[in-house]
């Protein structure tokens, strides 16, 4: 009966989604954190991010796709604490990107393939060292810049979404070398391409 009981019990904390950090971490990572460049905890039932990810001082590039009930607000809090985080991959996620990824100071790729996204979402607008930005297969209608936004982006890929207009309010960015637009239904070019260098 008592081995029954233990089954039932693994059994639940499986089903809801509950992950404890041993399973998250190897032992490597668990006892020598300040080694670890690079994590990959897509596919995991996240809700929340362990607070022992705080401890991975010298992170630089996080997966943490396919986590569609992961709270991103607070997991931005945690990894803004993380200086040296360079990457961070947020596909197939499916939900908005909060406003306060702008506290991500240091990115420089952002990969929000598939998260129904219409526009570019604020925040990452004020990611001013990103220089890479993936959206592809989204729902990417519309794409409206202010000067300043993403100064040092040098490329975006915007394939597979819903534009009809090359999105002339790319040329605010001065730094962008590469723009892929690969299957839209672009069917009009702004005026405004002309202010691209």
């Amino acid at each position: 009966m008592k081995i029954f009981f233990l089954l039932i019990v693994a059994f639940s904390f499986n089903a809801y989604g509950q992950t404890d950090k041993g399973s998250l971490f190897s032992r490597k990572e668990m006892d020598q954190p300040l080694l670890i460049k690079e994590l990959d905890l897509s596919h995991k039932s996240l809700k929340e991010l362990p607070a022992l990810l705080s401890e991975f001082k010298n992170l630089e590039e996080i997966n943490l796709s396919e986590n569609p009930d992961l709270d991103l607000s607070t997991s931005f809090q945690l990894l803004s604490r993380l200086k040296k985080l360079r990457s961070l991959s947020l596909s197939n996620m499916y939900k908005p990107i909060p406003d306060n990824i702008s506290t991500l100071a240091s990115l420089e790729e952002l990969d929000l393939e598939k998260n129904n996204l219409t526009s570019i979402p604020q925040g990452v607008k004020r990611l001013n060292r990103l220089q890479r930005l993936i959206l592809w297969d989204n729902n990417i209608n519309n794409i409206s810049l202010q000067p300043g936004d993403l100064p040092n982006l040098d490329e975006i890929e915007l394939g597979l979404n819903k534009l009809t207009t090359f999105p002339g309010d790319l040329s605010l960015i001065s730094h962008l070398k590469k723009i892929s637009v690969y299957k839209n239904s672009i069917n009009l070019v702004s005026p405004d391409i002309k202010n691209f260098h």
